[in-house]
């Protein structure tokens, strides 16, 4: 591919790509490192877009279209559950639930983690993050408007707002948190 082409020609080039792996990215990264950024928020998009399957996903029926399933998973019982199984404090699982995160904004790992302690596919759950932010029903019941679509956080603006200290918040991002299910 000629170096002379626009952001826009490059972004599309990759795009079609039939091979959108890491290597391919890699090649496009060293190739237009100008475009950088751009390159890897679309590799981000088309992954949420199409989502692979991996072996988190193995033995667990997925269907990236039907996220029907996703919010019980992630509701009532199961929450407290899937809290205590994974020692995460019961509001992210409950902002997986509301779909409050930016899907892009996840380390994958905790995306993974999530999915299989609520025994749903990585897919699916990505999937499911991308649609608009559930309100909850009692909250549009009581407004004096129309509701409108909340907008969607970062998760590190999310875990900032948790109140925990580095450490603990150090360990929500690797998977070791373990100061309870609060």
């Amino acid at each position: 591919m000629p170096k002379n082409l626009t952001k826009e020609d490059v972004l599309r080039s990759f795009s079609i790509e039939e091979d959108q792996s890491k290597e391919t990215l890699d090649a496009y990264l060293k190739q237009y490192p100008q475009f950088a950024l751009n390159l890897i928020e679309l590799s981000l998009e088309l992954e949420l877009l199409e989502p692979r399957s991996s072996d988190a996903d193995e033995g667990v029926e997925t269907n990236p279209i039907d996220t029907s399933q996703v919010k019980a998973a992630l509701s009532g019982e199961n929450a407290k559950g899937i809290a205590k199984e994974l020692g995460f404090p019961r509001a992210v699982v409950a902002a997986f639930r509301d779909r409050v995160f930016a899907p892009e904004t996840l380390p994958q790992s905790l995306v993974r983690r999530t999915a299989s302690a609520a025994s749903i596919g990585k897919a699916q759950l990505l999937a499911y993050l991308c649609m608009p932010t559930h309100m909850p029903s009692g909250l549009s019941m009581k407004a004096t408007g129309k509701p409108e679509e909340m907008e969607k956080i970062s998760f590190s603006d999310f875990v900032a707002d948790l109140g925990l200290d580095e450490t603990q918040k150090a360990r929500l991002y690797d998977g070791g948190y373990d100061n309870g299910s609060n």
